[in-house]
């Protein structure tokens, strides 16, 4: 069970609603993958890190 990824952390929706443009899309930013991706405040999905 060590080796499966775990959701630890989320932003709840009504703070990202502060960073989202008028029609709720925000930009994030992978910092790990060093991606980036359009997305909306719905649909950003929990941070998930391997348990060490």
């Amino acid at each position: 069970m060590a080796d499966r990824p775990k959701k630890h952390h989320f932003v709840p929706q009504f703070l990202l609603r502060r960073f989202a443009d008028p029609s709720g899309q925000l930009i994030v930013h992978r910092v790990m993958a060093q991606t980036q991706y359009q997305g909306t405040v719905t649909n950003v999905p929990p941070l998930i890190a391997w348990s060490a």
